[in-house]
């Protein structure tokens, strides 16, 4: 446990991200991010997940974990299937394990109890605390938009 009592991660092992399109997605990360490509995996040989038919691994910023998932059907933003979306792998010291449990298993019950309050209608503007700090920003949150906007003035008037 680190000295201000949060678990801590040791190193980040690997970091998948989903991709309908894997030729867009490799040329996104080769080309422009300046990853190289690794490696291929099917993981459905080793067994791990029989959804994911293959992951690219590339090395980027020098780590050699980076990889993208092909998944066969449209990405939702809200998971619905239990490996949907973005997938991290940590190590943490033996020491540091119980932690790691316990602010996991916290973790899935806060985002349980958000979920709900999302699914009952209630805006994340409201969970999140967001509204008191768009008002000291000085940005006002309008529940519907006027019928008619007045017309911005130019610069050159």
């Amino acid at each position: 446990m680190s000295s201000n009592g949060k678990a801590t991660i040791d190193r980040i092992d690997h970091g998948v991200l989903p991709s309908n399109d894997l030729g867009r997605a490799h040329r996104f990360y080769s080309t422009f991010m300046g990853g190289e490509l690794d490696h291929l995996t099917n993981l459905t040989i080793r067994g791990l997940n029989r959804e994911v038919p293959q992951i690219l691994f590339y090395t980027l910023a020098n780590h050699k974990g980076w990889g993208l998932a092909l998944q066969d059907f449209p990405i939702a933003s809200t998971p619905v299937r239990p490996m949907d979306g973005v997938v991290y792998g940590f190590e943490v010291a033996a020491d540091n394990l119980a932690d790691v449990v316990r602010a996991a298993e916290e973790g899935t019950a806060r985002e349980k109890r958000k979920r709900d309050r999302l699914r009952s209608g209630e805006l994340g503007l409201e969970i999140d605390g967001l509204r008191a700090k768009l008002k000291e920003l000085g940005v006002e949150y309008v529940e519907r938009a006027p019928d008619r906007v007045a017309p911005v003035p130019s610069a050159k008037s």
